[in-house]
């Protein structure tokens, strides 16, 4: 036991961050390398990370820190990456305020099937304004402006996907998953 994970949890939480990574690289390095403009790769992976996602945080019974630890296993193996903003190892802050903001919003939030979404939602957009200003004021790098210039767009676009993929992953836990003999004996 770690803290207040058993190793059990956190070989789930490093399954599903690894999983949300895979993901993430390989859908986001398509349309960023179509579009050449940072985070634009968020528009196709965010729906299907989200549901990965919320389907781990799920299986480990909405346990608070579980969002926190997977995104930053994300952020840490996405390092030379542009999954998370730029390559560097400031993205593993990101990752864990983002994370963070998974957790507060599912413990602060009233017990309803939407608070997936809102948690989801609120998470992507941390996420989104966290590493924009990385971009902007840390590393000023010139595609900032760009991506700054596009916000407007984007940030209401991250919302939607992130709230549909925090909601769908948690249907699909409760309605497909769930009753799977790997998630059964994983529970």
């Amino acid at each position: 036991m770690v803290g207040t994970f058993t190793t059990k949890e956190l070989a789930i939480c490093a399954l599903f961050g690894s999983m949300v990574f895979v993901v993430g690289y390989v859908l986001g390095t398509i349309v960023i390398s179509m579009t050449g403009i940072p985070f634009t790769g968020g528009i196709l992976n965010i729906l299907v990370a989200a549901i990965i996602f919320f389907s781990g945080i799920r299986l480990l019974n909405e346990k608070f820190g579980v969002g926190a630890l997977m995104f930053t296993i994300v952020s840490i193996i996405a390092i030379p990456t542009t999954i998370v903003g730029p390559p560097g190892v400031a993205k593993v802050a990101v990752g864990f305020l983002s994370g963070l903001v998974f957790d507060l919003v599912l413990r602060v939030a009233p017990k309803s099937k939407y608070r997936f979404a809102l948690s989801s939602s609120l998470g992507v957009l941390a996420s989104f304004f966290l590493s924009l200003c990385l971009m902007l004021y840390i590393l000023h790098l010139p595609s900032a402006e760009q991506l700054l210039s596009m916000a407007y767009v984007l940030v209401p676009l991250y919302a939607v996907l992130g709230a549909l993929g925090g909601h769908l992953g948690s249907w699909l836990y409760e309605s497909k998953l769930k009753t799977r003999a790997f998630f059964r004996a994983i529970k």
